[in-house]
């Protein structure tokens, strides 16, 4: 067997089932950041009958699968409706919470150890920690163009604070106004502001990737010509954590094979 004998049927078909439609979402997120809902009601009512059969074969805590999809359906809609999470991120936290409520009897590595045995927290909190790769990577180019720009980097950012520069070198770099205009997923990070000074350049950090495109940056760019038009903007690319979670299905899976 691929998996230990250990595991049960319901989860190993779980499991599978789960392996699929986020291979499918992440495809979706990939292409154009949003996943079908065809997508997720496929999903969730697949996981749903797995977890009703779960139930019936009465070999797991019914009080332990309610806390895990409540608790995951609460945390999803909270975070989705603080800008946390995007509509398909919530949507496939809570079909996981319905394939595989509980870390599956026989996995021993959970990697997330703390949050189990809620098997969509494990997967959520271990989703953004392999997020943090791309701000590794971020900050790498940005002390690159730091060392290649010097100075240059924060023009007309000096009254920005410390910590806002740090979250923005962490978040986001430095393009080309024109690459932001055709990138289909570059979001500015900078918003034009009135201050006693006249108009200046300000670090936005309340971007999110719900926001229409089309409308918030025609509007930032009719206002980035009031203060001279500069070349190069601060951009943040829309995470895909779709892909995310979907590698740290992949891992726990693999580690405990």
């Amino acid at each position: 067997m691929i998996f230990n004998e250990h595991v049960s049927l319901t989860d190993i078909i779980g499991l599978l089932v789960s392996l699929v439609f986020f291979v499918i979402a992440a495809v979706y997120d990939l292409k154009i950041r949003e996943v079908p809902d065809k997508v997720w009601l496929a999903y969730g009512l697949i996981g749903l009958v797995v977890t009703v059969l779960r139930l019936y074969s009465g070999f797991e805590s019914v009080y332990l699968i309610t806390i895990s999809i409540v608790s995951s359906v609460i945390l999803s809609l909270v975070m989705a409706h603080l800008g946390v999470f995007g509509g398909a991120d919530a949507k496939g936290m809570i079909c996981l919470s319905l394939a595989v409520p509980l870390v599956p009897v026989g996995f021993r590595y959970v990697v997330v150890w703390f949050l189990a045995p809620f098997f969509p927290l494990v997967i959520l909190t271990l989703g953004y920690l392999l997020s943090f790769s791309m701000s590794l990577f971020l900050a790498i180019r940005n002390i690159c163009g730091y060392l290649r720009y010097r100075s240059s980097m924060f023009d007309g950012f000096h009254d920005e604070s410390f910590v806002k520069k740090i979250f923005v070198v962490l978040t986001g770099y430095r393009c080309n106004v024109e690459m932001l205009k055709t990138a289909r997923f570059l979001y500015p990070m900078e918003r034009i502001v009135t201050s006693k000074e006249g108009l200046r350049r300000r670090f936005d950090l309340s971007f999110s990737i719900a926001d229409d495109k089309s409308t918030s940056l025609s509007g930032f760019l009719e206002a980035l010509a009031s203060v001279g038009n500069p070349n190069m903007v601060w951009v943040t690319p829309g995470l895909p954590m779709i892909v995310f979670f979907l590698l740290a299905v992949v891992i726990v899976i693999v580690v405990n094979l």
